[in-house]
């Protein structure tokens, strides 16, 4: 359950894997919130969005491999060491 449903919802690309991201509220300025962890999900700002949208434009970003974010299938490549 959702505290406020977003106005906008998409997704924007990098290297390839898409990053999901939703906008609720138009004022300014702009609040971006993107979660701390890599593990936790967007929407665990929902009450602070909810809050914030009354004067702001909010921005949330879920993390890769969360949410809708893209999972990535390839580990990173490992540092050589000498």
């Amino acid at each position: 359950m959702r505290a406020i449903e977003p106005d906008v919802e998409g997704y924007v690309e990098r290297d390839g894997l898409k990053i999901g991201y939703e906008v609720v509220g138009s004022g300014e300025p702009a609040i971006f919130l993107t979660p701390p962890w890599s593990i936790a999900h967007s929407r665990m700002w929902k009450a602070q969005v909810a809050y914030l949208a009354r004067y702001h434009r909010v921005i949330t970003a879920g993390p890769l491999g969360n949410g809708r974010s893209d999972r990535c299938t390839d580990p990173p490549p490992t540092p050589t060491t000498r």
